[in-house]
């Protein structure tokens, strides 16, 4: 109970609020069973100082004095609820036929809310209220019964006195015309409980706005303003999950666990096929992962039932991009989809390795491949299948952009596809077609015809996005000629030959204002089997960038950082690029820097292919459509520079030619540093024989199989302008991989400035760490230490 005083001197029309808050103390032990939107409470209490009409009004959940609508009783009243079941099981109409007026099945809940209205002023007075109902419950139509005649419903609409009340949606609105001094009353309706009701309260919790004025309906939002209490409402949390084959499926499996499905059938999609894979080859599978419950959760990925792939067969849990691996994000050693709002969903690239050893003929080869509700305690999954039709000796048939192919390890197209990047990606404007080139390689010993098709996924047969259109021609065709030759529907290569075609994308004619990137996927399915007996086929992963006709771009990348000691030099480069369609030409250009410092002075220029300087004087010459020119910018700080500051040059190119491309720059922010100044830079590169002798080095991602290994470069750099002491180098081996027997015979060494030491490579056998350095190693301006060590990657058993 709160008492609040009213001061001697206020008159009538004095109006006093005060909040009454309720909070768990955050330290609290119990404060992590609340959700944050539970863990505090408010209240506003008004007063309204009145000679006239004076309303105490308040919200609840509870059963009123009065019988629900044809004098029946009212449905429980709780403020513990669940959501309903989806779909159409449960109504939100009032049913005379129900014992209370609602549909009985469990599966249905609903509440009632009373707002309870007092007159306690000196005299008679409107009472007008709206209740906006939140999107996670839904008004009952035909259950709302004013007290003053109970166990009848009030009509929607009632236009007449005692009580004017109209409903749109979930928006109720009221009024009672004439409320005597001391009187009080009530307007009691049901909600049903959705299934999209969130526990955390977001779209259950409300308040009702009221007046102590007549409000007509129409104006009622602006004339019922003040609120009333928040009754509380917990929703509990329902965990539920679908992983398919297929996006936008949202239907649990009917059975847990989930047996092997004959077929991909709708609603569920629980099947992927590939047709095969060779052995010690990989083949990648797109499952889809829907938050079908009312909370947020996280989802374990794990392979939960392996039917007929061998042992020593790695699978392996990537994001959609096929690139970036799944975290465990919630620490309990499995890798899982991160947070997922209620409704979200998320793609998962499932990439299966079968080892060396697997029996070629053998198949089909399936995985159960489980998404389990982590909030659920792990009680709560879905499945999906992924399903391998055979195992062939090698790519029996493959499908490149090239005659050679790639062997790159994200985006190569040699051997079973598809790749985790597009191999190739052309521009298009549009209604004009982009150009692939597509070579079919038999490898099998008897000769085969090659369907041709093409999707916007790796799922075939697949579709395209609308409007667009893919066609495949002879070799040589060109396809901006006016007069193309006979569309190919099949291709016919000889045994351990290769025949080449090309395909023809055309996206829609509908103008676009921004460019953007689409999906194509090409394949070619053997039309009889191959030696091995069955089907055999490959898919390729490609792209088309579709750009305004007539676009106009400019690219500079990209902003970076870097350190500097007072009186010292430190560069950056970057790269201008004409994104302009051809045959857009910009430029010339001119070239500024801006900095608030006026003490720092900058220079800039050009590099060629080698790396050759020649500094900017006048304009930038102009760049066709799709060239590029790498600028280096000098920044040359003061020999007064304080240490800690941060300078920040803009560099700034403008198109001064006729075709007004546009403005671009970049921020580069350089840091004084008055002790020394390292930088330090990681690579890798595949160790092909596992000898320590490593392949060219890069920062690029690499992509590989178990028993595999990789030598890894790090280099230390001092870009101070004074010699470091005493420098050492420290990586970890790392989870998954073990240190190789033969190591690289380079791998601590100092560049050849490099003095004291001598410099060594140290590894504690049984530990992961590893080390490069000296305590007396000297290095001087400009001086590099590198340390190198090779790791094989371990087998992974399922």
């Amino acid at each position: 109970m709160v008492a609040y005083g009213v001061p001697g001197t206020a008159g009538t029309g004095w109006v006093g609020k005060g909040t009454v808050t309720a909070s768990v103390p955050a330290s609290s032990t119990t404060l992590g069973a609340y959700a944050p939107a539970n863990q505090s409470a408010s209240n506003t209490d008004t007063i309204n100082l009145t000679n006239g009409a004076a309303f105490t009004v308040s919200k609840s959940i509870s059963i009123p004095a009065v019988k629900a609508p044809n004098n029946k009783d009212w449905p429980a009243a709780s403020t513990s609820v669940k959501p309903s079941v989806a779909g159409n099981v449960c109504s939100s109409t009032w049913d005379a036929s129900k014992p209370n007026g609602v549909t009985v099945d469990p599966r249905c809940n609903y509440t009632v809310y009373t707002i309870n209205y007092s007159n306690t002023g000196a005299s008679a007075g409107a009472f007008s209220f709206k209740d906006n109902i939140p999107s996670g419950m839904t008004y009952v139509t035909g259950s709302a019964v004013w007290s003053g005649n109970g166990g009848v419903a009030l009509a929607e609409p009632a236009t007449a006195p005692p009580v004017n009340f109209t409903v749109s949606g979930n928006n109720l609105s009221t009024t009672v015309p004439a409320v005597a001094a001391n009187q009080t009353g009530s307007v009691s309706f049901v909600v049903l409980v959705n299934s999209t009701a969130k526990p955390d309260g977001s779209n259950t919790g409300n308040v009702a706005l009221y007046s102590t004025t007549d409000c007509p309906a129409s104006s009622i939002d602006t004339c019922a303003v003040t609120p009333t209490n928040r009754p509380p409402v917990t929703v509990s949390q329902v965990y539920s999950v679908a992983a398919s084959s297929t996006a936008g499926t949202s239907t649990s499996d009917s059975a847990n666990p989930l047996p092997l499905p004959a077929s991909n059938t709708a609603p569920e999609n629980n099947l992927v096929v590939m047709p095969s894979v060779a052995a010690n080859g990989w083949v990648r599978f797109t499952n889809f992962v829907v938050n079908t419950g009312n909370g947020t959760d996280t989802f374990n990925m794990k392979m939960g039932q392996n039917s007929g792939f061998p042992a020593n067969t790695q699978f392996d849990f990537f994001k959609s991009d096929g690139l970036t691996p799944l975290l465990d994000t919630n620490n309990d050693g499995i890798p899982d989809t991160g947070p997922l709002d209620p409704g979200a969903a998320t793609t998962i690239i499932v990439k299966v390795t079968v080892p060396p050893t697997t029996p070629v003929g053998s198949g089909p080869l399936s995985a159960r491949i489980d998404a389990i509700s982590a909030g659920s305690g792990s009680t709560v999954l879905d499945s999906v299948w992924d399903q391998v039709g055979i195992v062939t000796t090698s790519a029996l048939v493959d499908l490149t952009n090239t005659a050679a192919g790639s062997t790159d390890a994200n985006s190569g197209d040699i051997g079973a596809g598809p790749s985790n990047a597009p191999t190739t990606t052309q521009t298009a404007t549009p209604g004009v077609a982009a150009q692939f080139s597509l070579f079919v390689k038999n490898n099998d010993s008897a000769n085969a015809t090659y369907s041709l098709s093409a999707s916007q996924s790796q799922t075939f047969p697949g579709t395209l996005p609308a409007g667009w259109t893919v066609k495949f021609y002879a070799s040589g065709t060109t396809c901006s000629a006016s007069t193309l030759p006979a569309e190919l529907a099949s291709i016919t290569v000889n045994a351990g030959q290769q025949t080449g075609l090309v395909a023809c994308v055309t996206p829609p004619t509908t103008a676009v204002t921004t460019s953007s990137t689409q999906s194509i996927y090409f394949q070619v399915k053997s039309t009889t089997n191959a030696s091995t007996g069955a089907i055999v086929s490959d898919i390729k992963f490609d792209a088309v960038t579709l750009n305004p006709t007539n676009k106009k771009q400019l690219l500079l990348t990209n902003s970076q950082s870097g350190q500097v000691q007072p009186g010292g030099t430190t560069s950056y480069v970057h790269t201008l690029q004409n994104a302009s369609t051809a045959p857009q030409s910009c430029g010339p250009f001119t070239v500024t820097v801006n900095s608030p410092d006026a003490a720092w002075t900058y220079s800039v220029a050009t590099l060629d292919g080698a790396g050759n300087a020649n500094n900017l004087t006048g304009q930038l010459p102009a760049l066709a459509a799709g060239a590029e020119v790498k600028l280096r910018l000098t920044v040359n700080a003061p020999a007064g520079a304080v240490d800690k500051f941060i300078n920040n040059a803009t560099i700034t190119v403008t198109d001064a030619g006729t075709n007004a491309c546009g403005t671009v720059n970049n921020v580069d922010a350089t840091s004084v540093l008055l002790g020394n100044q390292m930088g330090l830079i990681k690579e890798q590169a595949v160790d092909a024989s596992c000898n320590g002798v490593a392949g060219a080095f890069s920062t690029n991602t690499l992509s590989l199989k178990p028993g595999a290994c990789v030598i890894y470069r790090i280099t230390a750099t001092n870009n101070g302008a004074t010699a470091v002491t005493k420098v050492f180098i420290n990586d970890m081996v790392p989870s998954y991989t073990s240190l190789t027997a033969t190591q690289p015979s380079d791998k601590c060494v100092g560049s050849s400035n490099v003095t004291g030491g001598p410099v060594a490579f140290t590894n504690t056998p049984g530990t992961v760490g590893v080390t490069c350095g000296a305590d007396s190693v000297v290095i001087p301006s400009g001086g590099t230490l590198t340390m190198k060590f090779g790791v094989k990657l371990d087998p992974i058993v399922p």
